[in-house]
């Protein structure tokens, strides 16, 4: 410390032991881009899939496999299996296209074991809309994808996937995606059989032969 008045003058030296230099960082480049924040998975997963099912008087049984593409990426798929069984009035069996969305599921281990249960019934033949046709305006879209070779293996191209994820995107708007679910929603006109029966149902979701082709 130096001045006209001191004499003489004092330096002030840090103490050898126990003193660091400071460090001091950098300010960001003001042009640097903030990390965006990943984005949050939309928790719905849909596909085209069979069912197979029949009623004998007061009791039945279905089967319901569908391959199950994400609503945020094709690239991301499962298989879905339920096993369920009826108790109700009917008589008759039936095989038909199904379109099965499932919502509240960030991943597809969320769906595993996940009890469906609910009133239903099938009119094989007739066929029926349900509460697709109450939401979705674009269902001769699903339609059209339900044809005889679709119904064999089950699974969608790219294309198909963009136009079925319009469809689903009105069921979004529509408050219908809200819950941890699984709908199976028959679609008219593609199957075969006679049945008629109203039941109620319960069944079990097994996952199996999930691909994420989009992880490291």
């Amino acid at each position: 410390m130096f001045s006209s008045d001191a004499s003489p003058g004092h330096i002030y030296l840090p103490p050898p032991k126990g003193w660091k230099r400071p460090v001091f960082h950098p300010d960001p480049p003001k042009d640097k881009v903030p990390e965006s924040k990943p984005k949050e998975k939309s928790g719905i997963w849909f596909g085209i899939g069979g069912q197979t099912g029949g009623h004998l008087f007061v009791a039945g049984k279905d089967t319901v496999e569908a391959c199950l593409f994400s609503y945020d990426s094709y690239k991301k798929h499962f298989w879905l299996n339920i096993d369920g069984y009826r108790v109700g009035p009917g008589l008759g069996g039936s095989i038909g296209v199904v379109l099965v969305i499932a919502t509240g599921a960030p991943e597809p281990g969320a769906l595993q074991s996940l009890k469906v249960t609910g009133w239903d019934f099938q009119a094989a033949l007739a066929g029926r809309w349900g509460d697709l046709a109450k939401a979705a305006k674009e269902l001769k879209v699903v339609k059209q994808m339900a044809s005889g070779a679709k119904f064999v293996d089950k699974t969608i191209s790219v294309l198909e996937w963009e136009k079925l994820r319009d469809v689903i995107n009105n069921l979004r708007k529509a408050g219908m995606m809200d819950k941890k679910d699984v709908l199976v929603l028959p679609i008219p006109g593609a199957g075969a059989g006679l049945e008629i029966s109203g039941y109620y149902g319960w069944g079990s979701v097994f996952i199996h032969s999930y691909s994420d082709t989009d992880a490291d």
